[in-house]
């Protein structure tokens, strides 16, 4: 069946990865096929790009396949949400059960699929240790951390628990910051100096806050508690 529907061109996704072993009959929970096992292969490698529920898969097969070819959305092993990241279950939040479902909503985007978008730019080298001091080495001086959900660049601290400023992958020459608590911090961009726009993204979209100016690298960020924001960098008044 996925074969068939990947003949006609379409990408399908899955609630899990597909890690089939035929020792065991058909299992009738949830209408699966067979059991699921961790070194059983994956045999629908290339045929579905992405599954909602990560799991069941080595080390080994974490760091070597390509994330053009396979990626997904929550880790059943918690230690690699931690280290990986992923797509976020937005089911979850938003609910009329929930009145603060824009809020929930925002921390999990910005804590968790932010991050995502801006690793997956980046190759998987491995993964170091055991415990809460496990890591993950990428490429260009990236390193994820399992204690204090840290990501860090040439050790410079773009994320530390729920502070982030990462480069937003989706728009060129721009970042995207976070805070749960708050915070004021001097933060190194992609330009010597010149200025850069200043958005709080809100249910509504972005709102222009002001700019701040760019000096050796660096601005100066004040992120409201519970806020998102987007900066931009205004290349016709910076150099790069």
């Amino acid at each position: 069946m996925i074969e068939y529907v990947k003949s006609k061109g379409i990408d399908i996704t899955s609630e899990f990865t597909y890690k089939e072993s035929n020792a065991l009959p058909n299992h009738p929970i949830f209408g699966l096929p067979r059991d699921h096992f961790k070194h059983s292969p994956m045999d629908t490698l290339g045929l579905i790009p992405m599954s909602w529920w990560c799991y069941r898969m080595t080390n080994k097969e974490l760091i070597e396949t390509p994330l053009e070819l396979y990626c997904g959305g929550v880790f059943r092993e918690k230690r690699l949400n931690r280290l990986f990241y992923g797509n976020m279950h937005a089911e979850d939040i938003v609910g009329k059960s929930n009145p603060d479902w824009a809020e929930d909503f925002l921390k999990e985007f910005a804590t968790y699929q932010v991050p995502y978008h801006f690793l997956n730019q980046h190759k998987r080298l491995a993964i170091v240790g055991s415990g809460q001091s496990q890591y993950c080495e990428f490429a260009d001086g990236i390193r994820t951390c399992r204690k204090h959900c840290r990501i860090t660049q040439n050790g410079e601290t773009l994320k530390n628990e729920y502070d982030v400023f990462l480069p937003y992958v989706h728009e060129e020459n721009s970042y995207f910051a976070y805070s749960r608590n708050g915070y004021s911090a001097f933060k190194k961009v992609n330009a010597d100096s010149g200025a850069a726009f200043v958005f709080e993204i809100t249910t509504n979209g972005l709102r222009l806050v002001g700019t701040v100016t760019i000096n050796d690298s660096k601005i100066k960020l004040n992120v409201p508690q519970k806020k998102a924001l987007l900066i931009r960098i205004d290349k016709t008044d910076s150099q790069s």
